[in-house]
């Protein structure tokens, strides 16, 4: 008895999808889950006795004022910490 050649190319494919995975390391995912605990805030942040960002509603105005009037104070360039005496090149 033959098996049309549709029947058999489909049994092909289902075989196919029962082989074996890859074998992959133990580690592998881990940098997701890592990602993950980065990104978790703190649960017991409430417990941590540093206050809050000093920044209210009337500050964010100001700074939104600020920043459409063009007024905004400009950042310092940054520095490195420099060694008495040493000399630079």
């Amino acid at each position: 008895m033959r098996i049309p050649v549709k029947a058999s190319v489909a049994l092909l494919c289902l075989l196919a999808a029962c082989t074996p995975r890859a074998v992959t390391s133990p580690r592998f995912g881990e940098a997701e889950a890592i990602n993950e605990r980065i990104q978790i805030i703190d649960p017991a942040a409430h417990l941590a006795e540093t206050p809050p960002p000093e920044f209210d509603g009337a500050r964010a105005e100001a700074a939104g004022h600020r920043y459409r009037d063009g007024t905004v104070t400009k950042p310092t360039a940054p520095s490195t910490s420099s060694l008495s005496g040493v000399s630079s090149p």
